[in-house]
């Protein structure tokens, strides 16, 4: 019966398929020439700023680090010898023996010596290990800046732990017990425990005679340490604050897994090794290790389901979860009452499907062409030679073609092409009307624009506000673009190189600051030009709670801007100058420019 109903859910869903082929899109898509992304990591996430860390063995013995933006452009023009990923819009990156960390521009913030290893910044401090122990640390701030140095008895693993809630980890090698540091090298926690882990949610995890528990930031040990393993239980888009510790025992013989509240209350537990995915809408999948199957538990009814799975995917996303009943059979999604929501056909059943995010998942035929469904299982995006390695982010997401050496391409969602937000729409329609919008400007408007297209952008103003045509510098003036645009706004010197000025990096995100400095220079220029007066006020930052974050060689720009009403703040009392600008918010931008010397 129930493969009666399975067939029968595929023939249904083969014929909407086809129907939707017809008026379904072929997505835009740019091959990554050698590049592949890092795998076990989102290509595109929030996690990793909308920047994507990519690797490259071109002579077939040396690595190259990199990173792709949203357009699918690399950071760097060759690449680094070494880079890690973004963390709070900093990276530390190695190259031709200079080290350090640079911002999402690609700019060299500050240098460090090449032979520390650094760790991701968080809570505003990163931490370095120097000549390559695993003492002698240093806590740094985002400007370089040593707050603190840790005496040799102090161990940090650089790289695994990191601050949280004001704390770090720390093992005292003199007692070989863990304890807590704050930023300014104080115990907050005197050394007592055999291992500890970064605080998570306001809990962290610890080991005392060989057990692991969960103690709060207070300090309370709210989990005994009796288990053998505990980790906070991962949650996708919970909303009610509860902090969920999946703990095990795991002697063979009695095995006992149990799911405990934050404040040691034991909601579930049964008997046999298994292993939990991620928690999301109250529900999580759970490999059975005995029955060797997949079942979903229901956190608020503290039931675990009859209903088995051969397959599923790690949590449930928008309100289903992709699973497979039998080894080689379709695959479907399922809703959070475990009722069949989209049941895929056989063609489109080779490859797990994705989840969904954003209202699209990912699916595959068996010659490795990707499509993208919606909620309905119609097609959106039509087949293109790369599969979908992830969903969707912002617009763009990474496919690979599966061939002997691997090839990647970068995925744009063919719905944000032409899409403008609502606030934005008469301002874009009228800047296109003036002129304004250039060609590269004039798609995925609600992409992050970069260093090239700004320039092109301010060098254009420039040439509507004047109608004279902007010589450019010749060629060769930046070693990394000898993009026409860049070229004519470095002739007016609206725009910088970065480091020592000879590279220009243009497919770095543009900061608002540094925006707001391209900006103020073409205003300048255009007022000597025109001698129409538009900066009248020197402007105060004082109202804006982030103002003291705006750069020295910002402040005069960003007040000034913001004095004439042309930047606005981020809300009535932030600035966020160390973020990125979307395409349309740049446009919304010279469209005021340009109304002060036409009107």
């Amino acid at each position: 019966m129930l493969r009666k109903r399975l067939l029968s859910g595929a023939l249904v869903l083969t014929l909407c398929f086809g129907c939707a082929q017809a008026a379904a899109m072929v997505p835009d898509f740019k091959p990554m020439d050698n590049w592949f992304p890092y795998m076990g990591e989102e290509p595109f996430s929030a996690k990793n700023s909308i920047t994507s860390m990519v690797y490259s063995s071109r002579d077939g013995k040396s690595y190259l680090d990199n990173f792709i933006n949203q357009w699918g452009e690399m950071l760097d023009s060759t690449g680094y010898q070494r880079a890690n990923f973004f963390s709070e819009g900093l990276t530390y990156v190695k190259k031709d023996d200079i080290a350090g960390f640079i911002d999402m521009t690609g700019a060299m913030v500050f240098e460090i010596p090449p032979d520390c290893k650094p760790g991701e910044f968080h809570e505003g401090i990163a931490c370095l290990q120097r000549d390559g122990t695993e003492s002698n640390i240093l806590f740094i701030d985002k400007q370089g800046t040593i707050i603190y140095e840790c005496p040799d008895n102090i161990t940090i693993y650089v790289g695994l732990d990191f601050f949280s809630e004001g704390v770090i980890p720390a093992k005292d090698t003199e007692s070989g017990q863990y304890g807590y540091l704050n930023s300014s090298g104080a115990w907050e926690l005197t050394p007592r425990y055999e291992f500890s882990t970064c605080f998570s949610n306001g809990y962290a995890c610890v080991v005392s005679n060989g057990k692991y528990g969960v103690i709060d930031r207070f300090w309370n040990q709210v989990i005994p340490c009796e288990y053998d393993t505990i980790h906070e239980l991962s949650s996708e888009g919970q909303t009610n604050g509860d902090t969920v510790f999946y703990a095990q025992n795991s002697q063979s013989e009695n095995w006992l897994t149990r799911l405990i509240l934050a404040d040691g209350t034991i909601l579930m537990e049964w008997s046999g090794p298994c292993r939990l995915e991620t928690l999301a809408d109250g529900l999580c999948p759970v490999w059975d290790g005995e029955a060797m199957c997949y079942r979903i538990i229901d956190l608020e009814k503290q039931t675990l389901s009859e209903t088995t799975y051969r397959n599923t995917g790690d949590c449930y996303h928008e309100g289903l979860l992709q699973v497979q009943e039998v080894y080689d059979g379709p695959w479907k999604y399922v809703d959070t009452q475990l009722n069949d929501a989209i049941i895929l056909p056989e063609a489109l059943s080779h490859y797990a499907p994705s989840s969904f995010l954003d209202g699209l998942a990912s699916v595959s035929d068996e010659y490795g062409n990707g499509y993208q469904i919606d909620r309905t299982g119609a097609i959106v995006f039509d087949a293109i030679p790369y599969q979908y390695q992830s969903s969707f982010y912002e617009g763009v997401c990474v496919g690979f073609r599966e061939t002997p050496d691997l090839q990647y391409a970068v995925i744009f969602d063919l719905r944000m092409k032409d899409a403008v937000s609502s606030w934005a729409l008469d301002g874009v329609e009228e800047a296109k009307a003036s002129g304004l919008v250039t060609e590269s400007n004039d798609a995925y408007f609600g992409f992050r624009i970069t260093r090239r297209r700004f320039a092109e952008l301010a060098a254009n103003l420039v040439e509507q506000v004047t109608g004279q045509e902007i010589t450019p510098l010749p060629e060769g003036h930046f070693r990394d673009t000898d993009d026409i645009w860049v070229r004519k706004a470095a002739a007016l010197g609206l725009v910088n190189g970065i480091d020592d000025g000879s590279r220009f990096s243009p497919n770095g995100y543009i900061s608002r600051e540094q925006l707001s400095a391209v900006l103020y220079r073409t205003i300048t220029y255009l007022e000597e030009q025109t001698g129409t007066e538009v900066l009248t006020s020197a402007g105060d930052l004082s109202a804006y709670s982030d103002g003291d974050q705006v750069s020295s060689w910002a402040r005069e720009s960003v007040a000034a801007l913001c004095a004439a009403g042309i930047l606005q703040g981020t809300s009535d009392t932030t600035l966020s100058p160390k973020d990125t600008t979307t395409v349309e918010q740049a446009i919304l931008l010279t469209l005021r420019v340009y109304q002060r010397f036409k009107t």
